[in-house]
């Protein structure tokens, strides 16, 4: 067989698999902005306030609505110079129509640094099914260089069809300790009638190794405490594509699994961590459980027996229970089936490639109005932020996306049931207790 006709066989065996790869949609060597004026720009240039290789784009999430497209794009104020925390995608393009500006949002005035009614520095975000954008605040600001808390932490919520604000939370000093970081919120929507006010959000704290929960019909929050949110010491050494660095992270991905009526279940685990977690959220929701710091119920939280080949970010759990992951080590975009034992026999390699899949450190779905789910995942060469190695010159930040049904087609992901163990649970997990 000549090598055209093998090129013509594997294409056609690719479509007949459905295969489908992660479709490049925006990328960036640095992040640009759309200023109020070009003499506000060459200002915040000239001041320090806007440095142009500093901005580090880390979470993306996508609102739609009517036909209408609204790409929402983070970027902590991990280093000085970086003007805005919380962004969209502008239809402006900076001489790339693959590079589009950022817009801050809900617009500049939001974003002056030490303004402590603004926004002072947002990790991660979330859409949620009731058109609110969900933001964790963490008021920190230089967190990569010295790292100041010049504001509270606070939970904010918009009307993305408005963008304005309907709740703001600043999280009580009582939940959280002296070096907590708030960078990752997933929301549980609890209502049943759809009308959106029973809603609760859990927040990780990667410092202080501990997971927050607001219950925003009551506006009040609490700590919750386990073992399982503190770093595995043997996985705080990263080698990531030639880059090596120790960072002892606690609990950081949160996946929220689709809300089956009656609970729901929150996967998590450490960014020092080989291991996936996950617990009921009726156990977090109850705030009994964990009164005066202790947790009562340590035995309804549970751990994989088998591990990952490498640590993780963020992860994202469809509603057909499939939980999507990126395989920091390895550069790959990896899905289980959560109905299936957690056992790499049941990790499914969706895509790879060593230069799109450097760290993704946000992954979302979103639904179109075709109702087809889309994953979403941006990508930042975290690695190179924490080695000091970043190439300003090279393109170090993406945005990619798929229809999940293309990416799952044909593989263990798509498979719409699996047995449960005799205790409830996915096969694979097990409670490993430690006496509080």
């Amino acid at each position: 067989m000549s090598p055209p006709e093998m090129l013509v066989v594997l294409l056609l065996l690719h479509c007949a698999l459905g295969l489908q790869k992660l479709d490049l949609l925006y990328q960036w060597k640095g992040v640009d902005f759309v200023f109020p004026s070009k003499t506000t720009k060459e200002a915040m240039l000239r001041s320090g306030y806007y440095i142009q290789d500093n901005p580090i784009p880390l979470d993306v999430d996508v609102w739609n609505q009517d036909g209408e497209e609204k790409v929402f794009v983070t970027l902590p104020r991990f280093k000085p110079g970086t003007p805005a925390t919380l962004t969209t995608i502008s239809t402006k393009r900076n001489g790339d129509n693959m590079s589009p500006l950022l817009v801050p949002y809900p617009d500049w005035s939001w974003h002056r640094e030490g303004v402590c009614d603004g926004i002072t520095s947002v990790f991660r975000v979330q859409v949620d099914t009731c058109g609110r954008l969900w933001v964790i605040d963490t008021g920190m600001v230089d967190i990569l260089v010295k790292g100041r808390q010049i504001c509270p932490h606070q939970i904010l919520v918009f009307d993305i069809r408005t963008s304005k604000l309907v709740t703001r939370y600043r999280i009580p000093e009582e939940d959280l300790k002296s070096n907590s970081v708030l960078p990752t919120i997933a929301v549980d929507i609890r209502d049943a009638d759809g009308k959106c006010r029973d809603a609760f959000a859990y927040v990780a704290d990667v410092t202080g190794f501990g997971l927050i929960v607001y219950d925003a019909r009551h506006n009040r929050s609490w700590r919750v405490t386990s073992n399982y949110f503190y770093p595995y010491p043997i996985s705080g050494y990263f080698d990531l594509n030639g880059e090596t660095f120790d960072l002892m992270d606690g609990v950081l991905g949160l996946g929220m699994g689709p809300n089956k009526g009656d609970d729901t279940k929150l996967y998590f685990h450490s960014l020092a961590s080989v291991r996936e977690s996950w617990v009921s959220t009726s156990v977090l929701r109850n705030s009994s459980n964990f009164k005066d710091g202790l947790n009562v119920v340590p035995r309804k939280f549970h751990v994989s027996e088998e591990e990952r080949s490498s640590q993780t970010a963020a992860i994202v759990v469809d509603e057909n229970e499939v939980l999507f992951f990126n395989l920091l080590k390895s550069n790959t975009l990896d899905c289980w089936n959560t109905r299936k034992p957690y056992t790499r026999n049941n990790f499914v390699e969706l895509d790879h490639d060593d230069d799109l899949l450097q760290f993704a450190s946000g992954m979302k779905i979103s639904k179109g109005k075709d109702g087809r789910q889309k994953l979403w995942a941006l990508t930042c060469r975290f690695q190179k932020h924490m080695t000091g190695t970043i190439n300003p010159r090279e393109v170090n930040y993406r945005i990619l996306s798929a229809p999940v049904d293309q990416l799952v087609r044909g593989t263990a992901c798509e498979a719409k049931s699996s047995a449960l163990t005799s205790s409830g649970r996915p096969g694979g997990y097990r409670p490993i207790v430690f006496e509080q």
